[in-house]
């Protein structure tokens, strides 16, 4: 029992810890990755930390917020061009395959532009996109558009990990007219595809709009969130 409990802490090693095949290090059946339940294990490969509940692995910072209640940032309209919302560019977590990049977000339309409506973007390291092309691209091809005549978009992205240069990716977007609370008008879409991403380049998320004919908005919410398997 004495030596057991002398192993508890955080052990060091290569890659996600392990379930052992029995219930004690001494039985000479363990691997250098095995922990006990309870026993906090860090990955040098990563610097990932991960305990174990039973027959689970679990990372500590499952589901941690990166960025949570970014409000009111505002971009005003620049007609047909591309606006950075210049403060949410922000650092992106550490990623094993597996692992996945949940981004949620909020905006708001402020002043309708004349026609159109926003195109939304979001890019890993600004220069590739996180979402796929709607079929019938408008408003500078971005699937996230929120019309000139609605008030709220709610967009969420979910992109998995499938290996170092490859990733499947599902993006959903909520457009709400609440001028009238009682009876909003609503509608949303839907997307999902597989994209090549270099996952070694992907350090920061930024976030853009493309405005046609005038107008302005507000990014009210912004938040990432990391969930490992």
């Amino acid at each position: 029992m004495c030596d057991k409990k002398q192993r508890y802490g955080i052990k060091r090693g290569s890659g996600r810890p392990t379930i052992p095949v029995s219930s004690d290090h001494r039985n000479g059946d363990w691997v250098d990755t095995d922990i006990y339940e309870g026993e906090q294990y860090q990955d040098i490969d990563t610097g990932q930390v991960y305990t174990r509940n039973g027959a689970k692995i679990i990372d500590v910072e499952k589901s941690r917020s990166l960025v949570n209640s970014v409000v009111n940032i505002t971009e005003s309209s620049v007609t047909d061009a591309f606006v950075d919302f210049s403060t949410t560019t922000i650092a992106a977590p550490q990623t094993i395959n597996g692992d996945e990049i949940k981004i949620t977000a909020v905006f708001r339309n402020e002043i309708q532009p004349a026609s159109n409506g926003y195109g939304l973007y979001f890019f890993f390291d600004n220069a590739e996109y996180v979402h796929p092309a709607s079929p019938s691209p408008t408003y500078g091809n971005s699937f996230f558009q929120l019309p000139f005549d609605r008030d709220l978009i709610w967009c969420e992205i979910v992109v998995h990990r499938i290996d170092d240069s490859n990733a499947y990716i599902i993006c959903k977007q909520v457009v709400s007219d609440n001028s009238v609370l009682s009876n909003p008008t609503v509608y949303g879409e839907e997307a999902y595809a597989n994209i090549s991403l270099d996952w070694s380049a992907f350090t920061e998320l930024k976030v853009q709009t493309f405005i046609t004919g005038g107008g302005e908005i507000t990014l009210e919410y912004l938040k990432v969130n990391k969930i490992s398997e």
